[in-house]
C-alpha cells in the first residue's frame, strides 16, 4: 500500500515555505500574463496590458443640427483624454437617459482631431456597446481621444443626456 503524498515538503516551514508559495504564485502569474489568448472582456491582457474604464462623458440636452462633444464629469472644455503611455482602443460605451428620436444618434470617436469610427444608436433605442479588436485604433502618449455626437435638424430628442465611457488598454 502506497503512503499518501504530504502536502508539504519535510523540512520546509515558515519564512522559507512562504517564499516558496509566492514565488509559485508570481511565476504562474507571469506564465498567464504571457499566454497567448483572447482576451475580450478581461482586464489583465495577454501581453501584460491592462484595461481601464475613462469617463464618464457626458452631455447634456443634446441639441439639433449640431456637433457636440461629450465631456468628462460635464465641466466645460474637458473633452479630451491624453493617454500617459502607448496603448488602443478597445470600446466605447454610450447611454442616453431617453430613446432617440428623430433619427438615429451618431457618435463619432476621434484621435487628434481626426474621426477614426462613427458608432449610432439606432431610432427608438437607449444604449449601444462597441468593442474593437487590439491595436486597430491605436494611440501613443499625449494623444487626443474625444468622442462627439452629431445631429442633424430631424433629432427631436433635445432634452436627452447622454453618457459614455471609453475603454483603452495601455
Amino acid at each position: 500500500m502506497r503512503e499518501p503524498v504530504p502536502r508539504r515538503l519535510r523540512g520546509i516551514q515558515g519564512q522559507v515555505s512562504r517564499d516558496l508559495q509566492r514565488t509559485a504564485v508570481d511565476h504562474a502569474a507571469d506564465l498567464l500574463l504571457r499566454a497567448g489568448v483572447d482576451t475580450r472582456g478581461d482586464l489583465v491582457t495577454s501581453v501584460g496590458g491592462q484595461r481601464q474604464a475613462i469617463g464618464p462623458l457626458m452631455f447634456v440636452d443634446l441639441p439639433a443640427s449640431a456637433t457636440s462633444k461629450l465631456k468628462f464629469g460635464n465641466v466645460a472644455g474637458a473633452t479630451k483624454f491624453i493617454p500617459w503611455r502607448e496603448g488602443s482602443l478597445m470600446g466605447l460605451g454610450l447611454s442616453l437617459d431617453i430613446v432617440t428620436a428623430g433619427e438615429a444618434l451618431t457618435f463619432q470617436v476621434l484621435k487628434n482631431a481626426t474621426v477614426i469610427d462613427t458608432v449610432v444608436i439606432a431610432l427608438g433605442v437607449k444604449k449601444r456597446e462597441k468593442l474593437w479588436d487590439k491595436d486597430l485604433f491605436t494611440f501613443l502618449p499625449e494623444d487626443e481621444i474625444e468622442v462627439q455626437a452629431v445631429t442633424s435638424a430631424a433629432w427631436t430628442a433635445t432634452t436627452a443626456d447622454v453618457v459614455a465611457w471609453l475603454e483603452p488598454e495601455m
